[in-house]
């Protein structure tokens, strides 16, 4: 799975146990009218991966869907599920420049069809006006009727 947009937080390295360490981060993409909050997070050796980054860069995260259960000493039942990213990047097409100015961008479902992208000012090609067309009178002319009088259908 991937997702694109804009780093809003990212916290230090924690080590969880002496062999299990994670370090997470906050992306913020906005998929409709509001923007959503996705928190994800490097494990192990990945956990470097965002020393590359900063608050306020917009990236590309490839990541997978983790869930577990858990029964607790009361035998209740839970559910947990994590966003273990496995790859951080600045998103595809864009310049090193583009990379630090660019707004949050919008949530692009993987296999979903790509949106188009919205040219700049100075990008935009001049706007293409079509001519109007007449409409068509009504009601339409009625057909020539043949010689003998008789409607042609």
């Amino acid at each position: 799975m991937q997702i694109t947009g804009q780093i809003i937080a990212i916290e230090e390295t924690k080590s969880i146990s002496e062999t299990f360490k994670k370090r997470e981060f906050v992306i913020e993409y906005c998929e409709r009218e509001y923007p959503e909050y996705i928190k994800f997070e490097f494990t192990q050796d990945r956990c470097e991966l965002l020393n590359n980054h900063k608050v306020g860069d917009n990236v590309e995260v490839a990541f997978n869907l983790k869930g577990r259960k858990w029964v607790n000493p009361e035998g209740e039942t839970l559910y947990f599920n994590t966003l273990q990213a496995w790859r951080i990047q600045p998103p595809a097409q864009m310049s090193p420049q583009q990379y630090q100015q660019a707004p949050p961008a919008p949530y692009q479902q993987p296999g979903a069809p790509q949106q188009a992208q919205i040219p700049t000012p100075q990008q935009a090609p001049a706007p293409y006006q079509q001519p109007m067309q007449s409409a068509p009178s009504f009601p339409p002319p009625m057909p020539n009727l043949s010689d003998d009088g008789e409607v042609p259908f």
